[in-house]
């Protein structure tokens, strides 16, 4: 195994020959781009000492157990991807990474709550969150923070409670899916009349109802399925 304390890890001429490792003008690696590499087995907390790291990127791959929990430590991180995987249990705390813009979680086995790990990342641009088990409740604190957020792809979990007023803070976001949420309740809130950037809305296999007027949005929403 390579240790990132040792000083073979930070030679540039080694490094840029590694496949997908990416190293900055002082010889630190700064992008891990390892999605379909058949990696297996579990994730290292020694991933913490790579702390100018900024790209994370471990998709599709057979890495199972936890996310370690100095994760945290990696505050130079923009983008993580964790997405399909064999991860699970609950997502540990996330609030240090503060220059976090693109969050992958998709389709692992990932339970417990999730909002109370990021809700402090007002930086966030893409949460996909989907085809997990987190069971969080949808209140207006857990949302309200992410006024940059383009994307949000909660799909197949196990969120509940409704759609809080302030979802209309999300001014930027583009494209929202809580379709297979069924604990979802409660009518559409007339707020989102006001979210003029949003283009897609998935709400179908939930049991969010009401109809709510969407001349205010005619002009930049092009998908919406409500079905149930």
């Amino acid at each position: 195994s390579v240790d990132p304390y040792d000083d073979e890890v930070y030679i540039h001429d080694k490094c840029k020959d590694w496949y997908g490792v990416k190293c900055n003008s002082d010889n630190h690696i700064i992008e891990l781009e390892l999605s379909e590499s058949n990696l297996e087995g579990t994730l290292t907390s020694r991933l913490s000492y790579i702390t100018d790291l900024t790209i994370l990127n471990l998709s599709k791959n057979k890495i199972i157990g936890t996310i370690p929990e100095n994760i945290e430590l990696l505050r130079n991180l923009e983008y993580l991807s964790f997405d399909k995987n064999q991860l699970h249990g609950t997502v540990p705390y996330l609030n240090s990474l503060h220059r976090l813009r693109t969050l992958e979680l998709n389709t692992n086995m990932f339970t417990g709550y999730i909002f109370h790990a990021i809700s402090g990342l007002n930086g966030l641009e893409v949460v996909d969150l989907g085809y997990n088990s987190f069971n969080d409740t949808l209140y207006t604190s857990s949302l309200d923070t992410f006024t940059k957020i383009t994307t949000l792809n909660l799909i197949r979990n196990d969120f509940n409670g409704t759609i809080p007023d302030s979802i209309s803070s999300m001014t930027t976001l583009v494209s929202l899916d809580l379709s297979g949420n069924t604990n979802l309740i409660g009518s559409v809130p007339l707020t989102m009349t006001s979210m003029l950037s949003m283009s897609s809305l998935l709400l179908n296999d939930t049991h969010i109802n009401g109809v709510f007027d969407l001349c205010e949005l005619s002009h930049s929403l092009k998908f919406i399925d409500i079905s149930t």
